[in-house]
């Protein structure tokens, strides 16, 4: 997959829009006992446009049609686990923190993290192995085979 031609926060985004949309047709809880910032997710969620919806949509269907290609020829997906390296944990989180997590979550598929080798002095950095629905073995194998 190429990680650089993927709109990968592109991705993530549409996703949370898929899920405050989804979130504002079904909470059933009065307004006022959420917190700001639930509440403008989900004032987000019901007031986006048909064409923004339909963008959403078209994203997660042309990455859901890769990951499924690329799976038919591929047994486990090496991605990295983020697109940087860790960070310190009194600094800010990178705002794509959460980007490559999303291709396993729209699919529904099997995900395991493993530390990748670092050279000593070095933040450390995570691979994560993406596997074929059902698979759950081979993908641990692949994991044990790399850790």
């Amino acid at each position: 997959m190429d990680l650089d031609a993927f709109d990968w926060g592109a991705l993530r985004r549409a996703m949370l829009l898929q899920i405050e949309i989804e979130a504002s047709h079904s909470l059933q809880v009065p307004a006022e006992s959420l917190s700001p910032g639930l509440r403008a997710a989900l004032e987000l969620g019901r007031n986006a446009s048909p064409e923004r919806r339909q963008r959403a949509a078209a994203l997660m269907h042309a990455a859901r049609a890769q990951a499924e290609d690329l799976l038919r020829r591929h047994e486990v997906l090496r991605l990295p686990a983020t697109p940087q390296r860790a960070f310190p944990f009194d600094g800010p989180v990178p705002a794509g923190q959460g980007d490559y997590a999303t291709l396993s979550s729209l699919l529904g598929l099997p995900v395991i993290s493993v530390p990748a080798k670092v050279a000593p002095g070095e933040l450390p950095v995570g691979i994560q192995l993406v596997g074929r629905k059902g698979e759950d073995a081979a993908l641990l194998a692949a994991a044990a085979k790399l850790a």
